[in-house]
């Protein structure tokens, strides 16, 4: 704990438009999609931008099971964020995080706010960057599976 790292929350645009433009830091990405949804636009990676590894996922925005998505459509606990994909998240967070790790959703809003609260709580033991910007409203499922997959549960 109170190791640096820097974690950035982006929209889907956002990270896209990112991934356009030359950076001299590399960096990795964390990219959310929501299943069934077909996009126009990617992040991706190469030498111009510096992203060094991408790592897909792809859940639905709810923070419970058989509640509503951010679609209105009742979400199966097998569309929200698993336990192995939280695994993941938690490896690749430990692969990189001497690098920029951007994490994005659709909308940047609650699903990427929510595992970056949980990186930077781990990492650092201190969440209020995300917790404390009203621009955020952390997925409160996909924050507690990363805290469990770091072995950090708080209750």
């Amino acid at each position: 704990m109170n190791e640096r790292i820097k974690v950035i929350v982006m929209s889907r645009l956002e990270a896209y438009q990112y991934c356009k433009k030359h950076h001299d830091k590399p960096s990795a990405i964390i990219s959310i999609s929501t299943p069934y949804n077909i996009y126009d636009y990617c992040v991706f990676k190469s030498e111009e931008n510096q992203v060094i590894d991408i790592l897909e996922l792809s859940f639905v925005d709810a923070d419970e099971p058989e509640s509503l998505d951010v679609n209105d459509i009742i979400a199966a606990e097998k569309d929200l964020l698993c336990d192995k994909d939280a695994e993941r998240i938690v490896e690749f967070s430990k692969k990189y995080k001497d690098k920029l790790l951007i994490i994005h959703c659709d909308a940047g809003i609650s699903r990427s706010s929510g595992i970056a609260a949980a990186i930077l709580r781990h990492y650092t033991g201190d969440d209020a960057e995300i917790f404390d910007n009203y621009s955020y409203d952390p997925n409160m499922w996909c924050y507690f599976k990363t805290l469990k997959a770091f072995g950090d549960e708080l209750f």
